[in-house]
């Protein structure tokens, strides 16, 4: 190895290149969401996300919702998706950038995830 291997990125890239490997977008949504806890019961009710991230959004997060480790889940996938597939982030980034977003909302109520 070179000098320069720096594992972190590495596996950053190899995270990114798994996700284009999906044969949709939606595909590494759903292994997300996998990894991130969702059981195959959440899975059913956030997915087609395409189809349902709009109506998560509408709720926004506030007390109730980050005070629920899976409506704070549901949002922060429903979040990603629409930076994915509206701002075209990149998913990973997509992810990263909503997990802030969520730590910084429920931040103002408060609550710290």
């Amino acid at each position: 190895m070179s000098e320069d291997y720096d594992p972190k990125e590495y596996c950053q890239i190899a995270f990114s290149e798994v996700s284009g490997l999906c044969s949709n977008p939606e595909d590494a949504f759903r292994q997300i969401a996998m990894f991130m806890g969702f059981n195959p019961m959440n899975i059913n009710e956030m997915f087609p996300i395409g189809e349902r991230y709009k109506e998560v959004l509408e709720n926004d997060l506030g007390d109730a919702e980050c005070s629920s480790i899976n409506a704070v889940h549901n949002w922060v996938l429903a979040r990603a998706w629409q930076l994915h597939s509206e701002d075209g982030e990149e998913v990973l980034d997509a992810i990263r950038i909503a997990w802030q977003e969520a730590r910084e909302r429920c931040s103002d109520s408060g609550m710290w995830i």
